[in-house]
């Protein structure tokens, strides 16, 4: 494990008040870095390609601010320093293994089979496509959940035709899902597919999207990202500035055991914005004081000298429940 990845696991282990040693051994379990020697393949970081964030380190933290308490999770994209897609692969379904082990989180299992056999392709010679590995995982910190994200860029259309086919499959109802697929293809490109929870009954399935171009969140075919919520989300966040079309991503959740809508988020990336810490403090205050939820630690964070942000978002339940996000993710820069 990197210096850099021990130092994010430390920073989880404050701002959380859990045992280092516990949150260090998950950690390595989802990382599944057997090490870089001989593997002449791997980038000079020492991963062959990892997509979490711009310096290709494979770990962040998500805290979420939610009405009444802070949440915690590992996000982390499994076996990066592997070169071999098809052992990446592998290797990367070992951490999932663990990581719905260490969170019990293994009634998840069936579920996230079916929606991997549904994704990616059956031939293993395939997976090279996958620049940065077919998925990423997370993992709830003191207590039960865990996700999924497998990438739907790089297969393109094919990846539009599998996720509508794994709705069909998944969702005992999938007209709304099937909608907000269908209804956003023409002016967004689906980024990937996802599973969060810790048994089929209260997981959700997750739809990702990056906008092709700009456009009103309330042009948008998905009506929740219409709410004033958003809107106020983005006036606090960005102030006077703006990120590109690729730095912004749009996702919207469907409980798996009904079908019904769930939640939908806005994704700001952190690495577009550029804040400094002080920056960062203030807007993350503002946002949080607005919606009336839980301060989140982003100055305690930050005072970590190899802590950035990487994303910084805000969801909206269809009940209501609002929740900002922010995403540490360690950096080589001081």
């Amino acid at each position: 494990m990197s210096a850099l990845a021990r130092e994010l696991l430390q920073l989880a282990a404050e701002l959380s008040g859990l045992a280092p040693g516990p949150l260090a051994a998950m950690g390595a379990a989802m990382l599944a870095d057997e090490g870089e020697a001989g593997n002449a393949s791997a980038s000079r970081s020492g991963f062959a390609s990892a997509s979490l964030n711009p310096e290709g380190i494979p770990i962040e933290l998500a805290v979420t601010a939610a009405a009444q308490r802070l949440k915690f999770r590992l996000v982390v994209d499994p076996a990066a320093s592997d070169a071999d897609a098809p052992r990446r692969f592998r290797r990367a379904r070992k951490a999932l293994d663990a990581a719905l082990a260490l969170t019990g989180s293994d009634a998840l299992r069936s579920v996230i089979t079916s929606q991997l056999d549904a994704m990616l392709p059956a031939d293993e010679t395939r997976l090279a496509a996958y620049r940065s590995g077919p998925f990423c995982l997370a993992a709830a910190l003191g207590e039960p959940g865990a996700a999924i994200y497998i990438d739907a860029r790089t297969h393109g259309d094919d990846a539009f035709v599998r996720a509508r086919r794994w709705l069909q499959e998944t969702l005992p109802d999938a007209g709304m899902a099937l909608a907000a697929l269908d209804g956003m293809h023409p002016v967004a490109h689906l980024a990937a597919v996802g599973l969060e929870g810790a048994s089929p009954r209260h997981a959700v399935a997750k739809l990702y999207w990056r906008l092709a171009g700009p456009i009103a969140l309330s042009s948008l075919c998905i009506e929740d990202f219409a709410h004033p919520d958003f809107a106020r989300f983005l006036q606090l966040a960005l102030a006077e500035r703006s990120v590109p079309a690729s730095g912004l991503m749009l996702s919207t959740g469907y409980r798996i055991a009904d079908g019904e809508p769930h939640d939908a988020k806005i994704n700001l990336c952190g690495h577009c914005l550029a804040y400094d810490r002080e920056h960062w403090a203030r807007v993350a205050g503002e946002c949080t004081d607005a919606f009336g939820i839980a301060a989140l630690p982003v100055a305690a964070a930050l005072s970590h000298p190899r802590t950035d942000v990487s994303f910084f978002t805000f969801g909206r339940t269809r009940h209501g429940d609002r929740r900002v996000n922010c995403y540490f993710r360690p950096t080589a820069r001081h």
